[in-house]
């Protein structure tokens, strides 16, 4: 049983509808923020999740003007340039309260690949 603390201020950045990550984290009873640059994914986010902020926005250059208990970016990170992860990645951590905690997805080694999902290109870099 994963014992409850207090309650944590999450930004997720690349949330997308907030399923799973976020909602793992809200039944957790923590507040989420989610960042996300697709308007239908918030949309959907709003949808489940009304009590919780869901900001469109892009994870290179966000600007919140408040510091998070963690930061997650969950299958998010990794689809940013390898030039765009070193710039986004100071502007990240400056969201980041001192002894905060940063969890995110990257690849297993360095380079570029790209896959399709729903027919659809997609970019990874580590």
């Amino acid at each position: 049983m994963l014992i409850k603390e207090e309650q944590a201020y999450i930004l997720d950045l690349g949330c997308g509808t907030g399923l799973p990550i976020s909602q793992y984290f809200i039944e957790q009873g923590h507040q989420i923020t989610g960042v996300d640059f697709s308007p239908n994914m918030l949309r959907i986010a709003r949808k489940f999740f009304p009590n919780h902020d869901w900001i469109d926005g892009d994870i290179r250059n966000i600007s919140l003007h408040q510091k998070y208990d963690g930061i997650i970016s969950w299958n998010g990170f990794f689809h940013l340039t390898q030039v765009e992860q070193r710039h986004a990645l100071p502007i990240i951590i400056d969201h980041l309260k001192p002894m905060g905690i940063l969890l995110m997805t990257i690849g297993h080694e360095k380079g570029d690949v790209t896959g399709k999902v729903n027919g659809q290109v997609v970019y990874h870099s580590s």
